[in-house]
């Protein structure tokens, strides 16, 4: 487990960091306002952790 924690370090989580996460989300559902999916793509249903 020590090795783990070693090769993928805790990243603090900010507000910079929410707010991409939100946009990503958003996109990902095809609900991000003024970036509309390309067309003949469809909003791929993602699980939180791929996101």
């Amino acid at each position: 487990m020590q090795s783990l924690f070693e090769r993928y370090p805790i990243v603090e989580i900010t507000r910079e960091i929410t707010i991409e996460y939100a946009q990503i989300d958003a996109y990902s559902q095809g609900n991000l306002y003024g970036q509309p999916l390309p067309p003949g793509l469809s909003a791929p249903n993602m699980g939180k952790n791929d996101i």
